[in-house]
């Protein structure tokens, strides 16, 4: 079955095309796929989740079978370890009317659930106005990790409409030091069989790491402001009308033709490089340009908006030299 999973939704939300490109990646090339510094932060990510497991103890991780997009194995598993009153669970997975998601750990406590997105970010907990400004908008760097935990909230309610669900992130406290040496050696990065990665975990239980270094932030109040269409992704775009529209995106397997923005065009992974898969397979980034302004393959080979160093989110007008 296929779904609109967390990450889906993510990069969907940096630009819907690129949900299609990434639906069709026998078709389009994805940069971002052979990049050795992002595949080392997410070992890093991983680190920090595998910590974040051991603050949570006694925690069952969902591990039912899982091939072909078939999610039914893990979300019956999820069901029935949620019959017990307090539960902590890592990896719950749930599905409903095409919308998926695993969270990194789930704590049932009777009728109180809460919902904890690890990330591998830091913050300063003193701060105020970390995720939402002193001009009442939520900081740009932080809407992705936002608009990610309402997703999952969003998907959590729709399953258990009889639990308050609480969302939270927990993330890295910058005010504490660690009191243990070498305490990254507990967490040894490893390659499984089939060149997936994962944690060797070395320590038993949290008392051999010291202090605990990170930060559990409820973030209820922005996430229902996500909800309610307080806080937008795009300013013509609420958060509902994104699940939807990316859903459909997701489902029915269509370019949904987002118009062209200079920022995000910039940093588009689906792009053609030198690699063995760059050289044969289309890039998602011509066909954009193609699409809604008719390029040719001939316009690429020209200076344009995208050669100028540190240009400034310029108004993409179609024209390739003129800003």
């Amino acid at each position: 079955m296929k779904a609109l999973s967390k990450s889906r939704f993510k990069q969907g939300l940096e630009c819907p095309n690129k949900l299609y490109f990434s639906n069709n990646k026998e078709v389009y090339h994805n940069i971002k796929n052979e990049d050795p510094f992002l595949q080392a932060l997410a070992s890093g990510g991983f680190q920090v989740e595998e910590y974040a497991r051991l603050q949570y103890p006694g925690g069952v991780l969902v591990d039912a079978p899982y091939h072909d997009n078939n999610y039914q194995d893990l979300v019956n598993q999820t069901s029935e370890l949620l019959k017990q009153e307090n539960v902590v669970i890592y990896e719950a997975a749930f599905y409903i009317d095409d919308l998926f998601i695993r969270t990194d750990v789930l704590v049932r406590k009777g009728t109180h659930i809460q919902l904890i997105e690890v990330k591998a970010k830091s913050i300063d907990p003193n701060n105020d106005h970390n995720f939402v400004g002193k001009n009442g908008k939520l900081v740009s760097s932080w809407k992705p990790y936002l608009f990610d935990l309402a997703f999952q909230t969003h998907v959590a309610k729709l399953c258990l409409p009889d639990f308050k669900i609480m969302p939270f992130l927990c993330l890295v406290d910058k005010t504490k030091s660690a009191t243990v040496d070498g305490l990254n050696q507990f967490f040894r990065v490893k390659k499984d069989p089939n060149n997936r990665t994962g944690v060797t975990v070395k320590a038993d239980d949290k008392s051999q790491l010291g202090e605990n270094l990170l930060h559990q932030e409820n973030l209820s109040e922005v996430v229902y402001k996500i909800h309610n269409g307080d806080h937008k992704y795009y300013d013509n775009l609420n958060f509902h009308e994104a699940v939807k529209l990316l859903s459909e995106v997701r489902i029915k397997n269509y370019y949904p033709n987002w118009p062209a923005e200079f920022s995000a065009c910039k940093k588009c992974e689906f792009k053609k490089d030198d690699s063995e898969d760059g050289k044969v397979k289309q890039s998602g980034f011509e066909h954009c340009f193609k699409v809604q302004y008719q390029w040719t393959d001939s316009d690429f080979e020209k200076p344009n908006i995208f050669n100028i160093w540190d240009l400034k989110d310029p108004k993409i007008n179609g024209t390739r030299l003129i800003v």
